[in-house]
């Protein structure tokens, strides 16, 4: 039964053992690497972006402020206004973004620390099935 090309296109055990060894070894494609490397890299832009946009924010909304002042113009002081919901609101957009930065690491972590195998299927008899699940303890 070791020449079943199902099997062996499938990564299924047989007999107590893997047809196709290939299938057995779960490390990410160079494709799944290439793609984690662009969301990285994608992180990291948006993050400098946000910075550079609170930063020029801070020094605007100073000078926006002291023109407020000077005028005393109520229209001055709604875009001050509005202006300042804005740098907030870029504020917890730069702290959702590291969140989520977070989130998607302790994920990646969590699948390859729980080394998760998704269907996964034994071909045999129970009997094969526990004596594979013994030597796997041994």
């Amino acid at each position: 039964m070791k020449n079943d090309s199902i099997a062996s296109s499938l990564g299924i055990v047989v007999d107590g053992e893997i047809v196709n060894e290939e299938c057995r070894d779960a490390t990410p494609t160079k494709k799944t690497e290439e793609i984690d490397k662009v969301a990285r890299d994608d992180i990291e832009f948006a993050r400098s972006n946000l910075r550079n946009l609170i930063d020029i924010g801070n020094d605007a909304a100073a000078e926006v402020s002291r023109l407020a002042d000077q005028s005393q113009n109520p229209r001055a002081y709604e875009i001050l206004g509005t202006f300042l919901k804005q740098m907030v609101e870029a504020n917890r957009d730069l702290v959702e973004l590291h969140k989520q930065k977070k989130d998607i690491i302790r994920e990646k972590r969590d699948d390859i620390d729980k080394g998760v195998v998704n269907n996964n299927l034994f071909v045999g008899s129970t009997s094969q099935l526990l004596e594979m699940i013994e030597n796997a303890r041994k």
